[in-house]
């Protein structure tokens, strides 16, 4: 049976995915308690959030017995959207952010460089996508506050190392993306093409994933970069690229909006010119609904109708609450 899940429930969800503190994950449990729908569909969803939600408690408790707050990566999100670089050691991540974004990136060729996350922020066209350096994954294992970091973020870039076929520190490309997948999958945190609509486990994480495959312009590496391919195009999107020698960075800003599947919305008032510099962005697929409630929780519940100026409407075209946006739409809502 479905669950049929609101959205006051899946809006909850993601507050409870992106909080980073212990406080602000119990609020958001018991909100997603009193939003889950009660019927025989959600009976298991509802057991993990009682169980979930006991555990926390649990948590709380020691850590004020004890005193001891643990260690976390906390990065605050900015701009559009904000995704992670995940990796091995010295793959090629720090380089990566550092050319995209002008951000001070410590880049050495000797591993484990990066011990804490480093953001910088990616200006595509007028909005910005933050991207966050993080500490490298290996086979001792990772840093436990990156889990948080991991969960709470829009997306990732998995970025797996072309140059090597296997050494100490790094495995071959395959078995970077394989061990990092396996990992996290693990820990309750899936990687994936595609996020699916259904979801079962409210603590299961799927986060849309980007595969890199970096130092594309070494010997061998357009082989390696093959043998992805045939293992992965049918899951994910796999791009290659060369931060070192500016190789595939070219649109790669209008790649990763693509890929986020985003879209930028301008707003007017009445009897006024658009306001084009600062969009709302909105996932493809929302609506005029979805907008409103983005400005401000009055303007859903007053508004009467929208217009529209956009490539699939006509100049001032009056439309209704349900009407899906496109790319640089301007609207103009009456309330």
């Amino acid at each position: 049976m479905a669950a049929n899940l609101t959205p006051q429930y899946l809006k909850a969800e993601k507050e409870y995915r992106a909080a980073q503190t212990l406080e602000d994950k119990l609020a958001a449990l018991k909100k997603m308690l009193s939003e889950l729908p009660k019927h025989k569909g959600t009976e298991k969803i509802h057991a993990g959030l009682k169980t979930r939600l006991s555990e926390l408690k649990v948590e709380m408790e020691t850590r004020r017995k004890t005193g001891r707050a643990g260690v976390t990566f906390r990065v605050p999100k900015e701009g559009a959207a904000q995704i992670v670089l995940l990796g091995y050691p010295n793959v090629g991540k720090s380089q990566i952010v550092a050319r995209l974004t002008g951000a001070h990136v410590e880049v050495a060729d000797y591993p484990f460089t990066t011990r804490q996350p480093a953001p910088g922020m990616m200006r595509y066209e007028d909005i910005q996508i933050q991207l966050v350096d993080t500490p490298p994954l290996s086979a001792r294992g990772m840093e436990p506050g990156m889990l948080d970091l991991i969960r709470a973020a829009d997306a990732a870039m998995l970025v797996l190392d072309l140059s090597t076929d296997g050494d100490d520190i790094r495995p071959d490309p395959l078995e970077q993306a394989d061990s990092t997948i396996t990992r996290l999958s693990e820990v309750k945190i899936h990687l994936v093409g595609r996020v699916p609509d259904e979801r079962e486990d409210p603590f299961v994480v799927y986060l849309k994933t980007l595969l890199v495959g970096s130092k594309v312009d070494v010997e061998g590496a357009q082989g390696r970069l093959a043998a992805l391919e045939d293992l992965y195009r049918e899951r994910y999107t796999l791009l290659g690229l060369s931060a070192r020698d500016n190789i595939g960075l070219d649109g790669f800003g209008r790649r990763l909006f693509d890929f986020l599947e985003l879209i930028r919305i301008y707003t007017k008032e009445p009897g006024k010119k658009p306001d084009l510099a600062a969009p709302y962005v909105l996932h493809r697929g929302a609506t005029v609904l979805d907008l409103a409630e983005r400005i401000h929780k009055d303007f859903a519940e007053r508004m009467k109708f929208a217009r529209i100026w956009g490539a699939n409407a006509y100049s001032g075209q009056s439309v209704g609450r349900d009407h899906a946006l496109n790319d640089k739409d301007v609207l103009e809502l009456h309330i």
